[in-house]
């Protein structure tokens, strides 16, 4: 009798090795697979990546540009209200109306007047 329960303890031995090793086969096609599917993911995002960089690649503005580009606004801007304020003082007097500095500064909006100063105080 010990002999037949020595072959039943080697019969589950041996069926419970077969199982651990099939579950060690299993994790190890699972790891490749996913390893394979990692690779391929990072190859899809350095793709993307690239392209991107490639699409940035246009021109990137310095704050240099920038001020640059806000001075050149903001001449443009003082310029025009000064000339759009020069042309309502000769349609003024053109017309023969009264251009008395009260007269004048009333007739513009705070806006308007506050540019007009300012402008007289910046120097060019």
């Amino acid at each position: 009798m010990n002999r037949k329960r020595r072959q039943q303890f080697d019969l589950v031995m041996n069926i419970v090795l077969c199982i651990v090793a099939l579950l060690s086969l299993t994790a190890c096609i699972f790891l490749l697979l996913k390893n394979y599917q990692i690779s391929t993911d990072s190859a899809q995002t350095v793709a993307e990546l690239s392209e991107q960089i490639e699409e940035k690649q246009d021109y990137i503005y310095t704050q240099s540009d920038l001020n640059a580009y806000v001075e050149e606004a903001v001449t443009n801007a003082q310029n025009t209200e000064v000339k759009n304020m020069l042309q309502n003082i000769k349609g003024r007097m053109e017309n023969g109306d009264s251009i008395s500095p009260a007269v004048f500064l009333n007739s513009f909006s705070p806006i308007n007047a506050s540019v007009f100063i300012a402008m007289k105080k910046c120097p060019r």
